[in-house]
């Protein structure tokens, strides 16, 4: 692994700041979690992986009303896996945990057979998005007999799809880990609008999105989808939580979630 053999870049924003400046939305970051048990100089910690990824998805099925039986059959999961024959075991295990018998239905891809190992890149970051935005997926590299040892999984043999949603699970040493859960951004489908934030917050707000959008280069990506399956019930939250702190001397409240968007660049 090479620190910097390697870049890559996504603009995340809110939906409203990017429909507002016309980007065109890629797809939409559902949840995030990062996590670190500590566990060892260079090992992940397996249990403690398989326990996040099921408090993650049960997070993902409360918060959109999804159903992980149905989830299973519309995600792409991209894998951190290195070849090093124990991080395969770990997360085909952590998704087993997460989907149960479901997990035949996951679609598996990864890229590092032919990226290689680029440190701190996060590769398959972008191919995520651009998978769901693109309706392609890539092969896994020079794939052509099952390992009965990973058990009844389903890895990509690359081409076209219709898939709906992309988890990516990235981990480095001593069991730090990052989960994010992405939607296909649905160009005919409007996003439910966040309820009216009191004034000073909302000026606030406004004032910290577009100091962001002044940095953040015209580069942008976000997504979209409606739910699939049968709701548990109703979403309660909008993607990406923003708090706002007023310094007026009055306590501010959360904002509303309000989705982050993926765009790409507009010339």
């Amino acid at each position: 692994m090479i620190l910097g053999a390697g870049a890559v870049g996504l603009v995340l924003e809110s939906t409203g700041a990017a429909l507002g400046r016309s980007a065109p939305i890629k797809t939409e970051l559902l949840g995030s979690v990062v996590k670190n048990s500590a566990f060892h100089a260079s090992l992940m910690d397996k249990d403690h992986i398989a326990a996040e990824f099921v408090s993650f998805i049960d997070r993902m099925e409360s918060e959109y009303g999804l159903d992980r039986r149905e989830l299973a059959k519309e995600i792409i999961y991209y894998s951190h896996e290195t070849c090093t024959g124990v991080c395969a075991k770990i997360e085909t295990a952590a998704l087993e945990k997460a989907f149960g018998q479901a997990r035949a239905d996951v679609l598996i891809a990864n890229t590092k057979g032919f990226t290689g190992h680029p440190m701190a890149v996060g590769v398959e970051d972008v191919m995520a998005v651009a998978s769901l935005a693109q309706g392609l997926v890539p092969p896994i590299a020079n794939y052509r007999v099952p390992d009965p040892a990973l058990g009844d999984i389903q890895l990509s043999r690359g081409g076209s799809h219709t898939r709906k949603y992309a988890m990516r699970f990235a981990a480095g040493f001593g069991s730090q880990f990052t989960i994010l859960l992405f939607r296909k951004w649905d160009q005919g489908q409007q996003l439910p609008l966040p309820r009216k934030l009191s004034g000073g917050v909302a000026s606030a707000a406004a004032a910290v999105s577009s100091e962001l959008l002044r940095s953040a280069e015209r580069v942008s990506r976000s997504p979209k989808v409606r739910p699939l399956g049968r709701r548990r019930k109703s979403p309660t939250h909008l993607p990406i939580p923003i708090i706002v702190r007023v310094s007026s001397g009055q306590q501010s409240a959360p904002a509303e979630k309000k989705p982050a968007v993926v765009a790409g660049s507009r010339q």
